[in-house]
Formats: C-alpha cells, structure tokens, sequence
C-alpha cells in the first residue's frame, strides 16, 4: 500500500459561526489579544473568540484533525448571513489571520499555510488551504480558564437551506433562497428537527461489530479509490441537517444533508443507536419507479412484479443475482441521467471504480445500452421519463416523504434519523415508523402527482379490536381478520370467521438492523455514561499486516 497519506487529509472547514457569552470565554481571549498592537481591540477580540472555540471544538472530537481555512483575502469579503460560508459579520481577514499568527506565535496551535503539502524541496504532492490544529499547551490554558464545551454556542441561526444554481462549468452557483412562506416553513421545521437531535444522543456501537460485517467493511475499505491509508471517519458530532435544492428552484432535489450518519456506510449504520437503543432502517424498495409510474397515474404495487428482473436473453448474466444487481444499478442511474449515452457512461465509470466490470462481464457500455433498452421495454409507461434529468425531481419527491415523517415524529417528540428514502428509528418504534412512511409516501403522491391510495395502518389497534372478537362485542368486517393473521403471527385470538382483506397494494419498505447486541464493555457505553456535547470522531482503518498478508480493521 503506497504511503501517500498526509496528516493533513484528516480536517474540518473552520466554523466562523462559534460565539460564546461566557466571562471564562472573555477572559482567555483578553490574555491572547492583549499584546496585539492595535487601539482597536474589540474586533480583535471578536475574531479571536471565534478561533478559540472552534480549536476548542475540534479538540474536543479530535486531538488529531486540522481545521482547514483561507488565506486568500477575497474569499472574506462581506461576511454575514448572506456569506456562503462567514455568517458572523465581524469577522475580517486582517483580523483573524492576525490572530491566527498570534496562536502560533505563542506556539499555542500548529499551523501549515497552503500550498502544496509534500515532501521539502521536491516540488510534489497534494495541494490544500492552510490548516491548523490546537496543541496541548492551548488545551492547558482552556483547561486553566474553566471553559467547558456547554459554552460553545453559535453566533446567528445555521443555515438549513441550501440553493444551488445550474451547473457553470461543473459548479453549482450558491444562490440566495427566496424568502416566502415556504421556505420560512421549511426552515421552521428543519430548526425543530435540529433541536431534538441536538438534545438525542446519537451513536455508533462499532467495536461491537459481527465479525462477518467487520470482514465486509475491510472488503469495502481495500476497494477505496484512495491512494495511502485507506479510513472512514464518522464525525459524531455533525448532527445538524440541511437540506440541499438544485437548478436554482425550491422543487429540484431537497434532500437532507449533513448529519454523519447519512453518509456513513451501510454495514455501518446497522450499529447506529439512539439514546442507547438498538435501531433499525427501514428503506423503501423501488421508491423512484414507484414515484415515476405516479406521475403517471399508476400505483406500480398492483403490478406485483420486480422492477428490475428482467427475462433470459443474449444480455443475461450467468449468475441471476448479478444480472438483476446490474440491472438495478443501471436503471436507478439513468433516473437521475439526462440522457441513455450519460448513464450507460456513469454505470461504466462506477462499475471500474468498484472494480466489478470482468463480474458483470462488461466490456464497454454496449451491454448497459442494450439493458437499459430492455428496461425501459419493461416499463412503458414511464420509458419516456427514463434517462431524460428527472433525477432532481424525484428527488424533490423523495424528500417531501421524508419531510412528512420528520414532521410527524417531531411532534412526538421521537427521534429520526433519515437516509435519503429510508429511516432509522428505535426498534421499539419500527411498526410505527413503517406505518408513518406508507401513509407519507401515498399523501404525497396524492398532494404532487397523479395517484391516490388509501393504505390502511397494518397494525393499527391490532390487540383492541382482536380483544373485541374474542369476545364477541363486534361483528368483523369482511376479509380483515386473514390480513391480521398474516401480518402479526402473534394474534392467536379465538374468533373462527373469515374476514376478508382491506389493505391495497403498496410499496415495499425493507428492514435493517444487526444480528447482535452491545457487549456493554465498549467505548460506545463510555460514551453513553458521560452524555458528552460533542462526541468524538471514529476512524475505521484499514491495516494491512504485511507478514500474513491479511487486512484487518482498526478502530479508534
């Protein structure tokens, strides 16, 4: 393995929107701007404070990261909320680079102005912005100041929505969203959300993975396109959502970003605890087709047929599994391409990254050309909608589901965490969840495309009414006691009618979670006792032990 990796590589962006009120706070920053030469201290001071706290922050999760930061002068010209990335107004460049060169004078931080990060004198390697990481000495005079991180706040509200522009020559133009009902509403309840996270404590019980999810995680981690050590860090204390719009219009995209766990690998997730409770994803199956035959006024459930098997012929691959994962991935990619020659090229391009083109028995893009033909033959009724960019719209939808269930189990006061289309909730919640999800997906075919579907909740009041048939209080209605029976093995009530069924078709939502339980002697139980603000960042490694020729996975 090339040992191409810098320290460097593990950072963070700085966060100029750290504020605290704290007389301890205030004290520190007084010492280490007291011996700026400037009558004008009070900016200095503002700056400076800014700084702290985030090194401070940074520490706190981890004692090795760098915070990343601009010396390019341009790039803080007129700070505010409008800013892309400088929301407190009274940060200056003159002001906190100057500061910054103060902590290093007083070798308080290490830092590394940018430019490129190789070896001395050689000319190579990789190109970064400066960088900079707190050093014990700077965590003695915290520790000397009794500052404690319940004093880190914010500044001014985070941003929560995020609107990006066509693309200009492969970048997104950050655009200023619109003030009007709807996007204060959306803020509202995005705000809400990151309220109830903030105060749930969000894990991850990793050390306490089967050793058969631990052998497919170091598959995944060897697989990495990266040159050097090869590593996933899960940043436990991003925990605040946002959600992302495209093409400069409020209905394009919408997904949420931002929280650690969305782009955590899916072994991984399986561990993810809430307040200390196992959790399960709940994921909808075929969510997109679902939403395209929607839109044309078809509930693709009563079809009762897999989107993505596809009959034996010339293009078939040996192994039916292989043929129908290739198939899937090749129509979920032409979804979001604009055209079939774009999404048989990005299939192309993901399946050498992935190193799967000799399984898949792909030479060049003929064979994903031919199969997305015969996709679309499958699907006629949307085979127009197929590879022609409707992959934003979609997933405007998408969110707008997730949007419901958000809202749904804020009001509950239960926490969520979502993934794109699925959820992870408690085990305890799962059935509720589900039934929340259903019931979100079909309102929002009903308010934004062309389907309506009633689904019945399939477990609501399942013991009250089973209760009342044993009894004899109530007479059944037709076909619904077959459906309970199917549903719920556990109802063994004495009642012998038929009732008949009266739940219609709808999609298919898939449930994850581990085969196991915490060994209560892990870091993950540690972390739990102390209830910490800002929990520390887990790196999954990637160690190669040359003499057995073996890789194993380290975490700490």
């Amino acid at each position: 393995m090339k040992a191409t990796f810098s320290e460097y590589d593990n950072f963070r962006w700085i966060n100029c929107n750290r504020w605290s009120n704290a007389k301890e706070v205030d004290a520190l920053v007084d010492l280490l701007v007291q011996e700026i030469p400037s009558r004008k201290k009070d900016g200095y001071r503002i700056n400076m404070k800014v700084l702290v706290l985030d090194l401070y922050q940074s520490y706190l999760c981890d004692t090795e990261q760098y915070i990343a930061y601009s010396r390019d002068k341009n790039l803080y010209s007129m700070p505010g909320s409008d800013h892309p990335y400088i929301k407190n107004p009274r940060i200056t460049y003159e002001r906190l680079i100057e500061c910054v060169d103060v902590l290093v004078a007083k070798r308080l931080i290490r830092n590394k102005k940018g430019a490129w990060f190789g070896k001395a004198g050689d000319g190579n390697g990789p190109s970064f912005v400066s960088r900079m990481r707190p050093l014990g000495q700077f965590m003695d005079l915290v520790g000397q100041y009794q500052i404690t991180p319940e004093m880190i706040g914010a500044y001014i509200e985070d941003e929560v929505l995020v609107l990006r522009g066509a693309p200009v020559n492969g970048v997104k133009p950050k655009l200023k969203v619109p003030k009007n009902n709807e996007s204060q509403r959306m803020a509202r309840l995005i705000r809400q959300y990151n309220t109830l996270l903030e105060r749930t404590h969000i894990d991850v019980d990793v050390e306490c993975m089967t050793y058969k999810d631990r052998d497919e995680l170091v598959a995944q981690l060897a697989d990495m396109n990266v040159p050097g050590r090869k590593r996933i860090i899960l940043k436990l204390s991003n925990k605040s959502v946002y959600r992302v719009f495209n093409n400069g219009s409020l209905k394009q995209g919408g997904r949420f970003y931002g929280g650690w766990w969305i782009s955590a690998p899916s072994i991984v997730r399986k561990y993810i605890t809430i307040n200390g409770d196992p959790t399960v994803e709940l994921d909808f199956s075929a969510m997109h087709i679902h939403l395209l035959y929607a839109k044309v006024g078809i509930n693709y459930a009563d079809k009762g047929v897999d989107a993505y098997t596809l009959e034996l012929g010339p293009y078939s691959l040996r192994d039916e599994r292989d043929d129908r994962d290739l198939n899937k991935l090749i129509l979920l990619t032409a979804f979001n391409a604009k055209t079939p020659t774009k999404a048989a090229s990005a299939v192309f391009n993901e399946l050498r990254k992935e190193g799967k083109l000799y399984q898949y028995q792909v030479r060049d893009h003929k064979l994903i050309k031919a199969k997305l033909d015969l996709l679309k033959k499958k699907h006629p009724h949307i085979a127009s909608l197929v590879a022609n960019d409707y992959g934003r719209e979609l997933q405007y939808y998408d969110s707008c589901v997730v949007e419901k269930v958000i809202s749904y189990f804020i009001r509950k006061g239960i926490p969520v965490l979502t993934v794109h289309d699925s959820v992870i909730c408690q085990v305890q919640h799962a059935d509720t969840v589900m039934n929340v999800m259903y019931n979100a997906f079909y309102q929002t075919a009903d308010e934004l495309l062309n389907i309506n579907v009633k689904p019945t909740w399939k477990y609501k009041l399942v013991s009250y009414i089973t209760s009342l048939l044993n009894k004899q209080y109530i007479t059944p209605p037709t076909r619904w006691y077959p459906n309970m029976l199917r549903l719920d093995t556990k109802i063994k009530p004495i009642y012998k009618g038929q009732i008949t069924d009266t739940i219609p078709s709808t999609l298919n939502i898939k449930p994850t979670n581990r085969t196991n339980t915490c060994s209560k002697q892990c870091k993950h139980e540690v972390r739990l006792h102390h209830k910490l603000k800002f929990n520390p960042n887990i790196k999954l490694e990637l160690k190669n032990i040359v003499e057995s020729y073996t890789n194993v996975l380290v975490i700490r």
